[in-house]
């Protein structure tokens, strides 16, 4: 298996995402990782062993690294690798939008509506709800 060791890699950045999500009080979402007390393992605070386990996982630039137990600290024993699909499935929605008598949220909305969820988010960050929601600003 031949190793990146790059630190402009993808992998790379989801490493440094992970160890900030723990070690950095300032990070968006250190609560719900440091904050509650996951730390990562010894082993990982070297890129290199932590590249290592990654690429014999199968990670690729598309795919993440998930915690299997939510509450459990990041080592190999409670991570593995997920797809992009898997990884909004295992995220709480924070919004839940009503459509169609079912609250949902960005992803499952974007499905049903064939719009982007990039575009959902920022329609309802700009105020639009219900109907203007799910019109485009060019339709009558």
């Amino acid at each position: 298996m031949k190793l990146i060791h790059n630190r402009n890699s993808i992998l790379f950045k989801r490493w440094s995402q992970m160890r900030a999500r723990c070690n950095c009080r300032s990070h968006s979402v250190f609560e719900y990782s440091g904050g509650r007390g996951v730390v990562i393992c010894e082993e990982w605070d070297i890129f290199e062993n932590f590249e290592k386990w990654a690429l014999d996982n199968g990670f690729q630039d598309d795919l993440f690294i998930k915690r299997i137990d939510m509450y459990g600290d990041y080592e190999p024993s409670n991570c593995k690798i997920i797809n992009k699909h898997e990884c909004y499935q295992n995220k709480k929605p924070r919004i839940l939008i009503e459509y169609k008598n079912k609250k949902m949220g960005f992803e499952e909305l974007s499905k049903l509506t064939n719009i982007s969820s990039w575009t959902l988010r920022n329609r309802h960050r700009r105020g639009l709800t219900g109907d203007k929601l799910f019109k485009s600003k060019h339709c009558a």
